[in-house]
């Protein structure tokens, strides 16, 4: 089983403009800003929020991985975790630069010829969906908490459209099929 596209030739060679790229943005970066200043920045952060910082950045890819894990099961799919951090950990440095992480959108690549592309897509776009409503909820609990009515309203009329549209989903894809 193969678990990137590095094991090819065409892969290798776009790993590495991928890491040149890289090497080349830090360059132009620091050059730009004073590579003293950001590490007397850093040291000035204390243990405990480094700590923190860790476990968040540690972390994030493998709840992903698990959510995207489970979000492909509801669509009966039976994708590994450890596959799912794989193919995350590997679009993620795109999706970080492409507007509105449209470098997500590369996971339905990344599983081409083992689940149709249209439901991986799907998945993707629940998860954005999901990710929505959780900032919307947020927003609510803000608003409601700071006494801002115009958040409140705002984001409760998020939280409905989202929560009406994901709920007439399954009914919308049912007819399609």
């Amino acid at each position: 089983m193969m678990l990137s596209g590095w094991a090819q030739p065409r892969g290798k060679l776009r790993g590495v403009l991928i890491v040149v790229l890289t090497a080349v943005v830090f360059v132009l970066l620091f050059n730009r800003i004073s590579l003293a200043d950001v590490l007397q920045n850093l040291r000035a952060i204390s243990l405990p929020v480094w700590a923190v910082a860790t476990f968040l950045t540690l972390s994030f890819p493998i709840f992903s991985a698990v959510r995207w894990h489970l979000t492909l099961r509801t669509i009966g799919e039976r994708i590994p975790v450890r596959r799912c951090l794989t193919i995350i950990l590997g679009t993620s440095p795109i999706s970080a630069v492409t507007p509105s992480k449209a470098g997500d959108l590369l996971k339905a690549v990344s599983l081409r010829g083992e689940v149709s592309m249209l439901e991986v897509t799907g998945t993707v776009l629940v998860e954005r969906a999901l990710d929505v409503l959780v900032l919307a909820a947020f927003s609510l609990a803000g608003g409601l908490i700071i006494g801002n009515a115009v958040v409140t309203r705002i984001a409760a009329a998020i939280m409905g459209v989202g929560t009406g549209g994901l709920l007439l989903l399954p009914l919308v894809l049912s007819s399609v099929r």
